[in-house]
């Protein structure tokens, strides 16, 4: 019907009980609270978000507890391959003579790109788009100067350098910092409260079923 019809078909996947909208789908709390008392299989009334007329089914319902290998045989496989993958390309670079990062960029047919700012506080890194929060735990750990051994990140190996570095400012105002760094430390123990309440009661949250 689907392909007779010109319809779109999409899938969601790890609808949690909790989740507000289906991706795509303005105000569609509806059918994620239709799929919490339906059974694989079933097939949905049509529901109507904004301008999109939808039917579902469910396929599948993920249960409590550990997840069945099966259902994260890709992921893990994917994983697996991409960490083949950075392994080789640091054989190769080792195999490589250098002594500017130009030098390797031009041997392995890429590029040498210069960030502007990482800060340990941050996971990325000005000027790359991926968060990559081993490679910027490494630069702020590395002497200036020194090429850094490759390394297997997120999203690609790296080979970097650190060119200069802010000092850090031992006088001055920090007034303000010192507001932040209050502010966070009360949220942090409000939400660590909160946490430790709902693991210690005995308290079983069925808001899901009503909103």
């Amino acid at each position: 019907m689907v392909a007779t019809e010109n319809l779109v078909k999409r899938n969601e996947e790890k609808v949690s009980p909790s989740k507000q909208n289906i991706s795509g789908l303005e105000n569609s709390r509806g059918l994620i609270k239709w799929m919490r008392n339906a059974n694989v299989g079933e097939v949905s009334e049509v529901f109507e978000f904004g301008n999109n007329y939808v039917v579902a089914t469910l396929t599948k319902i993920n249960l409590e507890g550990d997840i069945p290998l099966e259902d994260v045989k890709v992921e893990i496989e994917s994983k697996v391959r991409k960490k083949q993958k950075g392994k080789m390309i640091v054989d190769e670079i080792n195999s490589i003579t250098y002594k500017k990062l130009s030098e390797l960029a031009t041997a392995m047919s890429s590029e040498v790109k210069l960030a502007t700012k990482a800060n340990f506080l941050s996971s990325q890194i000005e000027g790359f788009f991926s968060l990559e929060p081993k490679l910027v735990g490494l630069i702020c750990a590395s002497k200036n100067d020194v090429i850094i051994k490759p390394l297997i990140g997120d999203n690609a190996v790296f080979v970097s350098k650190v060119i200069s570095r802010n000092e850090p400012r031992t006088s001055g105002d920090f007034s303000q910092q010192k507001i932040q760094i209050t502010n966070e430390l009360k949220q942090n123990a409000s939400t660590s409260a909160y946490n430790a309440i709902k693991e210690n009661s005995a308290i079983v949250d069925n808001r899901n079923d009503f909103y």
